[in-house]
């Protein structure tokens, strides 16, 4: 019999907090469906849910990030419709003290074996959520009744702690507490100081850190600030800051991404940076140095990527490039109250407060590598915490749905190191991919097709023309992390190796990686053994770098792929670099050039090439003889005695064409006669280590 709505009503009343301090999580199984159970909140509420004809507003999953910077007293989420952990996340962030977070869910005892919706966009083609492993899910069931806090329909609600202390209110009366007060402050001092230094605030969820941005930045406008600049991952994470700023109704204060702030010069008395954290540490350096006044914010445990290595390792760049800079942290919640039970529960269940293990040791010589299955590790919830602890602090975008997706997809695979205590110090997760039907490769080959994940096979078959690619079948290192006090021990190409040599015993033809391309992460891995096979054209608008595709073959036909890979990559660079790739940083350039197989410049080539140096030609009617010189050198590393504004003036002129004032700015020079001179030099260097 379906539960009435006067008594649902009846049951939520009873799971309220009467002090509006705490919020709580209520389960509701069968018999509870979604229209009596959305008609039994209490406004303002709204259900996360596909359905439309409902008593309250609604919105799609996909959309639930929308919630953020809103307020509800109760809110519903239909997980019938699939389990989303990001959905979840950004839908308890928006929960009101005293409201509910009300879940709507299949019978617990079915739930792991249902086909969950959730997964399909997660599965790797042909699987389907049918094919997925339930051990994300029955742990979660697990919490759920272990956690005295959680309200199971329809067992009696357990008591509520009594709330804590009133905290004493801030003075400001825009202000939610003082710790936001102090962030205002903080912003503030930033715009006036007659220093220029930065500001970092840092917060979990709920504290008021980005209305604390946008609070300053309204009064800053007010106060004839003409031009206050806002940038984040995403618009919609920078929604809070931009609505207490204002942003509608003041050309003052405007939104641009990242990227566009680090293409283009923008005026900007004061940049304002949201969910920080989001953003690559090259894109914060970036954005710190060519912006005088900057104050970032970041949720330090949220469920959009970590604030914990943007903590750890933008604190170094801070140290470095302004040692003088702010940072607050803002510890009292400003929507409910310290010692949430929701909040406890659900950093408990995502591991929002996932950190590395402490206390870690270097393993015996040489470690060995575990591969581990995903139902044990649900089952252990310290090596669980532990090894996605690890990959959150490596990878600023790790989200709960990886969690979900590294325990439930049939498709991956999770590698690990242990210390002598068993503390997981070194992990990856790996994708299956490839193999694909012959019927298909056509289709794919030619962008026609193009099916759920299996990413670098179809990017190497779409991008780069390698229509073998989606035949032969890959273990792609889809996560890779080190634990932060162990790295640079070897540790890292330890699991690489013992990646690979399994993929090899298992019949598959490489071992492969697609990431964000940068000179230190290119060298990594080529020192692992892989090769560079393409690098895409687009930008990533957080990371501000071009995706880098890389091989390691494990079999004859994984070798012919991998050679076929790289001497079409070597032979289109030099296209490529004067195209789609001009605007790439040297260093990315001269890191992109090592090891490809360009061949040695011929005894014309160095004529030429020497005729420039010595003054006796143009660098117009030398370039070609010198493109061919600077590729040759560039394999096997440009000299040490070339500066790096050397390195940028050749790898700018004679690979991406650059104009002579772009050039001249790059080396602080009064004008081309300058620029040329600082060329000659360079070209002579590179002539004295060239192959002959």
């Amino acid at each position: 019999m379906v539960p009435s709505t006067s008594r649902l009503r009846a049951y939520l009343a009873e799971a309220r907090d009467p002090h509006n301090a705490y919020r709580r999580l209520v389960v509701l199984p069968p018999p509870a469906t979604l229209a009596p159970t959305a008609a039994a909140l209490e406004a303002p509420a709204i259900a996360v849910t596909s359905a439309t004809d409902l008593p309250v507003g609604s919105v799609r999953p996909d959309d639930a990030g929308a919630l953020l910077g809103h307020e509800y007293r109760d809110i519903l989420i239909d997980v019938r419709e699939g389990l989303d952990l990001d959905a979840l996340a950004a839908a308890a962030g928006a929960v009101q003290g005293g409201g509910l977070l009300c879940l709507l869910v299949p019978a617990l005892p079915d739930w792991p074996s249902l086909a969950d919706p959730g997964l399909a966009r997660w599965l790797s083609w042909p699987a389907e959520p049918v094919d997925a492993a339930g051990h994300f899910r029955r742990r979660l069931i697990r919490l759920l009744r272990e956690d005295a806090s959680v309200m199971i329909h329809p067992a009696a609600p357990p008591p509520l702690p009594p709330p804590p202390p009133p905290t004493a209110p801030a003075a400001d009366p825009q202000c939610a507490t003082r710790d936001q007060e102090a962030a205002v402050a903080a912003v503030l001092g930033v715009a006036s100081s007659p220093r220029p230094h930065p500001c970092v605030i840092t917060a979990d969820r709920g504290r008021g850190k980005s209305a604390a941005l946008g609070i300053a930045a309204a009064r800053l406008a007010a106060s004839g600030y003409a031009s206050i600049l806002v940038t984040a991952p995403r618009r919609s994470a920078a929604t809070t800051l931009l609505r207490h700023a204002g942003a509608d109704v003041t050309p003052a204060v405007r939104f641009l991404p990242a990227d566009e702030l680090l293409r283009h010069h923008h005026d900007a008395q004061l940049l304002l940076v949201d969910e920080a954290a989001g953003l690559s540490g090259p894109v914060l350096e970036a954005l710190l140095q060519r912006y005088q006044r900057v104050a970032f914010a970041t949720t330090i445990h949220g469920y959009e990527g970590t604030g914990r290595g943007f903590r750890l390792r933008f604190r170094e760049t801070l140290e470095r490039i302004a040692p003088e800079y702010t940072a607050l942290h803002l510890a009292t919640p400003v929507r409910w109250a310290t010692g949430d039970p929701l909040e406890a529960f659900l950093f408990e269940a995502l591991l929002l407060d996932a950190e590395p293990a402490t206390g870690v040791t270097t393993p015996d010589s040489p470690p060995q590598v575990e591969h581990v299955r995903a139902s044990a590790l649900a089952a252990d919830e310290r090596a669980l915490r532990e090894l996605f602890g690890l990959l959150v602090d490596a990878h600023y975008q790790t989200r709960p749905e990886d969690l979900r997706r590294m325990l439930e997809a049939p498709e991956a695979a999770i590698w690990r190191i242990v210390d002598g205590a068993g503390h997981t110090i070194a992990a990856g997760l790996t994708l299956e991919e490839g193999g694909l039907p012959r019927d298909l490769q056509g289709a794919i080959l030619h962008g026609e097709r193009r099916l759920r994940g299996h990413l670098l096979p179809q990017s190497l078959a779409a991008h780069a023309g390698l229509a073998d690619a989606t035949r032969l079948r890959h273990r792609r290192v889809h996560r890779l992390a080190v634990h932060p006090d162990l790295q640079r021990r070897g540790l890292g190409r330890r699991l690489l190796t013992a990646i690979t040599e399994a993929a090899a015993a298992d019949g598959l033809d490489t071992a492969g990686t697609v990431f964000g391309a940068t000179p230190e992460l290119l060298a990594f891995w080529r020192s692992a053994g892989f090769d560079p096979i393409h690098v895409g054209h687009r930008r990533d608008a957080a990371s501000g770098t071009r995706a880098a595709f890389m091989l390691r073959p494990c079999s004859a036909a994984g070798r012919a792929l991998t050679s076929l890979g790289t001497t079409a990559f070597a032979n289109d660079l030099p296209w490529r670099l004067a195209g789609p790739l001009r605007d790439s940083p040297a260093a990315l350039v001269a890191a992109l050039l090592q090891g490809l197989p360009f061949p040695p410049p011929t005894g014309r080539d160095r004529a030429i090439a020497a005729a420039f140096a010595h003054g006796h030609r143009g660098a117009d009617d030398a370039g070609a003889a010198i493109q061919r010189l600077l590729l040759s050198a560039g394999a096997g590393g440009l000299p040490e005695a070339l500066s790096p504004t050397d390195r940028a003036l050749l790898i700018g002129r004679f690979l991406q064409h650059q104009g002579w004032a772009t050039l001249a700015a790059e080396a602080s020079a009064s004008g081309r006669r300058q620029v040329t001179d600082r060329l000659r030099r360079a070209v002579a260097m590179l002539l004295a280590v060239a192959p002959q």
